[in-house]
């Protein structure tokens, strides 16, 4: 995966969450619940410019099928990364454009610390896209 211009969102404490089956995805402001799964989860997430919405927080592990609306002005895309830290601890690298250096938003995908899962690649404003994951018992981070 390359580095972008990413975008991590961010919730409370994390360890009131997670099931011992499940896993947890970190939102912004959204309230945690679990959400037992037959075959499979469907977790909806919207993505607005600088903000992204999962519907929930928590889902048992397995299958999880995301969908993802984006309903912002321009492409969005949506990174599943696999990692104990919290979204403001995650390890950040410096990139430079057209107004020299951005510093603290883009995700090293590549430290040690985090395990990148899979992504939806960059879509763009005003349609959706949808991908199934497999994600085994653990903490996992969202953000495009």
């Amino acid at each position: 995966m390359t580095h972008r211009n990413r975008h991590v969102f961010t919730l409370g404490p994390l360890g009131l969450f997670l099931m011992a089956s499940g896993f947890a995805l970190l939102g912004l402001g959204q309230p945690a619940f679990s959400q037992t799964a037959h075959s499979g989860t469907q977790l909806h997430i919207t993505l607005i410019d600088f903000r992204i919405h999962p519907e929930r927080t928590t889902a048992k592990a397995g299958w999880v099928n995301f969908q993802a609306v984006n309903v912002g002005k321009t492409m969005h895309e949506l990174v599943i990364l696999r990692t104990d830290l919290h979204p403001d601890n995650l390890p950040r690298i410096a990139a430079t454009n057209q107004t020299g250096t951005v510093t603290g938003h883009i995700v090293n995908e590549e430290h040690t610390a985090v395990d990148p899962i899979d992504e939806i690649e960059e879509f763009a404003a005003g349609t959706r896209q949808e991908k199934k994951v497999f994600l085994d018992p653990g903490r996992y981070v969202l953000f495009w």
